[in-house]
């Protein structure tokens, strides 16, 4: 649990925070109302620990209970970093300030524009193209042949706006490319799906005419996208 608490901090922020933790009994005799932020964060370790001895999972966003009490910690750091430099170097605070602010953002940056964060987006798009010609604001399911968490990345936002609450995680939405090299498609193939991503990279040439000149299922081309590591996309409405 220490490990993830770790890693739900950006690294640098993590490092302001156990700054923190200098004079923080001083801190508190001064102001008594941060007890109560510290006993509301103490609750909330120990209701984590037991959700982790009672069901062994623990996912970063679960810290976030534990650690949104303590974030008056990173201002503390913050401050006992600038004092030290201030002394140490004779640098004035409000250049420490700024610089703090340029060194933030600099380091945050490269985070948050990273290709990961834009390779998701091409998932959202298909997932936002399919929820506005769902027209009859029932749940649906995007089958493909793409990464697991790919898929349900999609299936996340084709049924953002749907009534009917969907768990992503617990449907079947992978299918196997070798399935649709017949001329016919089984309906066992698709596993129940509403829609189909084809990508070029992982199915085989002669599966898009098999898909396009299926007799038992019908394929309706609704949108094409063109990826720089996936390839050509295309996104079928099943019938």
């Amino acid at each position: 649990m220490l490990v993830e608490t770790a890693r739900t901090f950006f690294e640098p922020f993590f490092l302001i925070f156990i700054f923190g933790f200098k004079g923080i009994v001083r801190r508190v005799k001064e102001d008594k109302m941060l007890v109560y932020l510290i006993v509301l964060s103490v609750g909330s370790f120990l209701l984590l620990n037991l959700h982790v001895q009672g069901h062994w999972i623990m996912r970063k966003r679960f810290v976030a209970i534990f650690l949104l009490p303590l974030f008056f910690l990173v201002g503390f750091g913050l401050e006992n970093l600038w004092l030290y430099f201030a002394e140490r170097f004779q640098i004035r605070k409000m250049y420490l300030i700024l610089f703090t602010g340029l060194l933030i953002f600099a380091v945050a940056l490269p985070k948050n524009m990273s290709e990961s964060k834009v390779r998701k987006k091409i998932f959202q798009e298909i997932g936002e193209k399919i929820s506005s010609v769902n027209k009859t604001n029932q749940r649906v399911k995007v089958v493909g042949a793409l990464d697991k968490h790919e898929m349900q990345f999609v299936n996340f936002f084709s049924n953002l706006d749907v009534e009917d609450a969907l768990c992503v995680r617990r449907i079947k939405v992978r299918v196997k490319p070798s399935s649709y090299k017949r001329n016919t498609i089984s309906k066992k193939a698709i596993k129940g799906g509403n829609y189909l991503i084809w990508d070029e990279k992982k199915w085989p040439p002669s599966s898009l005419e098999s898909i396009k000149n299926s007799t038992d299922i019908e394929f309706e081309k609704i949108s094409e996208w063109q990826d720089a590591r996936l390839g050509r996309l295309i996104l079928f409405h099943i019938r």
